[in-house]
């Protein structure tokens, strides 16, 4: 990829917006670029350091394990269930089996609703890095599949069965636990533990 760090931040701006190719290459290698400039409808304030440390963290591809705390209505979920979800399978870490738990199957199901409403309707996205084609019998299931990319997303809850699983040749490659404990949960030493 060209060396698009000697250019200012402008530069790579209007670069980006007059340039698929620039912008799919950028995008590709970084998460931060692909949450602004993908993810924008989201962005409702200048995104604060700890989120720029939590998207940096994810294109850290040392980190084996990754556990996230911050304060409700922090984009915890948006940053990592959504955004990095997708930047995952496309951008370079090219995962193929990407594992979403939730506490509930509803919970599970919400964050696979919000994957799918993003791939059929973020235009942009579409443009840039799709087709994204609906497989009817996947798309009904707990899994979206991404025939172009040999991807698939599947969610799941706690209390479900995951072991074994594959897609194709693929294990799970990156798993994401999002809110797995309410205040029902953690209130006994058991829970907790």
């Amino acid at each position: 990829m060209k060396n698009y760090r000697d250019l200012s931040r402008k530069e790579l701006i209007d670069l980006m917006v007059r340039d698929v190719k620039v912008r799919r290459a950028v995008t590709r290698e970084s998460h931060d670029w692909f949450f602004h400039l993908y993810f924008v409808h989201y962005i409702e304030y200048e995104t604060a350091p700890f989120q720029r440390e939590i998207i940096h963290l994810t294109e850290d591809e040392t980190k084996r394990i990754l556990a996230i705390t911050a304060f409700r209505g922090s984009a915890k979920s948006t940053l990592i269930t959504l955004s990095y979800v997708l930047w995952s399978v496309l951008g370079r870490q090219q995962k193929k089996f990407v594992v979403i738990l939730g506490r509930t199957q509803a919970q599970a199901n919400q964050y696979l609703k919000n994957l799918k409403d993003e791939i059929m309707r973020n235009e942009m996205l579409r443009l840039d890095l799709g087709p994204f084609e609906e497989q009817e019998d996947e798309w009904k299931a707990n899994s979206i599949v991404l025939p172009k990319h040999g991807v698939r997303i599947s969610a799941a809850s706690m209390e479900s069965a995951i072991r074994g699983v594959r897609h194709g040749q693929h294990r799970p490659d990156l798993i994401i636990c999002d809110d797995l404990e309410d205040s029902a949960s953690v209130k006994t030493k058991e829970g907790r533990e």
